[in-house]
């Protein structure tokens, strides 16, 4: 059950297929730099610069990581890299699963479902990995629990009740024609009063009282908020909007003491398909990763900042995943095309990062590119990752039954890796 001692979990999900190599580049592998031109980052303090056809030239460095001498991190997650530093960012690099489809929508369903291709004819369910959780952790009544910030139910919530919304300041009942001689809201109780409680019709009911909780209780939320002072300011654009209005419910839930409070937000980020003009440097009309990896960087960092600078008595958890990695070439147009091994980013609240972890990046058995085909290897399982956050996050009683850990035919057997406390 959650409760306020239970940290808060955020799924934001780069859509697209983000290129991990060039969010954490492995800058002193001489393979890496032939394999790449303008998709490419040269090794910190090295000096490196590239000339655009308009302007000055710009640096193409990395950030450092000095613990991490064979790796750098992208000048656009400057802010990011101040978490890392503060123990509250991990970067794992070679992530996936056992599938080396190349599908957007097929890796991206294995990913939310938390299964892969060799469940298909055993144990799949059809419902999402975080949809299964809440599933088998009943609460009392009919709480909030789970809250999508995007224009469609996503997948990792199916199979439980949860609200899907990109306007939860605007989530309301339409007012009714004078005619009904009731509001709305009352009116659609009275009519799914009416259905047996049996089977799926029970589902539909136990989704209707979720989103009367969730509108009653959006409607107590001051969107309108202003961060405390010193707090970074969101960025502009949807990204942004959505990780403040996640903030301001916390905001609300904790001064409101509300006993069952959110315990999952999900938020998509699209754009990341970058098979042409990649743009991986901060260069105008020349910049599309660069500005996409800058706003996914202001944003993470402000929220996380808002969330500390309140009197909430909950930590948070941020999960940033992609369906794929890309090529570790760079294609004829500039850009990358669909691979196997991507990037995760766990980042949270002080104390939240196993101490073993402090600014590293994991990369299993990392051998270099010289050991690689035209994919990235995958080192790093997705769903090692998911049992984590379902054990340690959100105290999920049995995380291995969520992801068939173990389950002949589920292709999949959990390999511990404790990153979160």
């Amino acid at each position: 059950m959650a409760n306020n001692s239970n940290p808060l979990f955020l799924q934001v999900f780069l859509r697209g297929g983000a290129d991990g190599l060039t969010f954490v580049p492995p800058t002193m592998d001489t393979e890496y730099t032939g394999r790449r031109n303008r998709t490419v980052l040269t090794p910190p303090g090295s000096g490196g610069t590239y000339q655009p056809p308009v302007g000055p030239p710009v640096s193409t460095d990395a950030l450092p990581l000095v613990t991490n001498p064979d790796f750098g991190l992208s000048p656009a997650l400057g802010d990011v890299k101040t978490l890392f530093l503060e123990n509250k960012a991990i970067f794992v690099q070679a992530c996936g699963g056992d599938d080396d489809g190349r599908s957007h929508f097929m890796q991206q369903d294995f990913v939310e479902r938390g299964e892969t291709s060799a469940n298909q004819s055993t144990t799949a369910t059809g419902n999402g990995w975080l949809g299964r959780h809440l599933a088998s952790t009943p609460v009392t009544g009919t709480p909030m629990r789970a809250l999508s910030l995007t224009t469609n139910p996503i997948l990792s919530l199916r199979g439980a009740p949860s609200t899907t919304t990109t306007d939860p300041d605007g989530l309301a009942f339409p007012s009714p024609p004078a005619s009904l001689g009731s509001t709305r809201g009352a009116t659609l109780q009275t009519l799914y009063g009416l259905i047996p409680v049996a089977g799926a019709s029970q589902q539909i009911i136990d989704a209707f009282a979720n989103d009367e909780t969730s509108i009653g209780e959006l409607a107590n939320v001051n969107f309108q908020r202003t961060p405390a002072a010193g707090t970074p300011t969101y960025p502009a654009g949807p990204f942004g909007a959505a990780l403040k209005q996640v903030a301001d419910i916390v905001d609300y839930q904790s001064g409101a003491s509300v006993p069952n409070p959110l315990e999952i937000a999900t938020i998509d980020y699209g754009g990341w398909d970058t098979h042409d003009s990649q743009g991986v440097f901060n260069v105008p009309n020349d910049n599309r990763m660069y500005g996409l990896m800058k706003d996914l960087n202001d944003g993470l960092f402000a929220f996380v900042r808002d969330m500390e600078s309140q009197s909430i008595v909950r930590e948070v958890v941020i999960f940033v995943l992609t369906e794929f990695g890309r090529t570790t070439d760079e294609n004829t147009n500039l850009g990358t095309d669909h691979g196997r091994g991507g990037l995760a980013i766990l980042l949270g609240s002080a104390g939240k990062i196993q101490s073993q972890h402090h600014q590293k990046v994991l990369a299993p058995n990392w051998s270099g590119l010289p050991n690689q085909g035209l994919d990235l290897d995958v080192a790093t399982e997705f769903r090692d990752i998911q049992y984590d956050i379902l054990d340690k996050v959100l105290c999920n009683p049995n995380p291995g039954a969520i992801l068939h850990s173990g389950v002949a035919g589920s292709g999949y057997t959990h390999t511990p890796l404790n990153l979160l406390v």
